[in-house]
């Protein structure tokens, strides 16, 4: 059940690092773009820059988890714990 909501907001999967792209993607091995690796499974990790790029305005235009080049935790870091209240909440059957 967890799953099918994950595929209900696929956009709130992981985050995304924004900031020193040039130093952070062949450091992290373009994991700095990871949401696309959830988004777009089949793309290789060499490619998920480009993707990122061409689909910018629809996964700009969804509330996702962006993180600055070197930061702990997400910008929107609300947001994402209250999806993750609610996914945990789905995932555990009630007692």
């Amino acid at each position: 059940m967890a799953s099918a909501h994950l595929r209900c907001r696929p956009y709130m999967a992981t985050t995304m690092r924004f900031g020193l792209e040039w130093l952070l993607t062949p450091l992290l091995v373009y994991q700095n773009y990871h949401l696309i690796h959830h988004l777009y499974p089949e793309i290789p990790f060499y490619r998920m820059h480009k993707a990122y790029y061409l689909r910018y305005d629809e996964i700009n235009a969804q509330d996702i988890p962006r993180q600055t080049a070197f930061g702990l935790a997400p910008e929107n870091i609300e947001s994402h714990r209250a999806f993750r209240r609610m996914k945990d909440a789905i995932a555990v059957p009630a007692e």
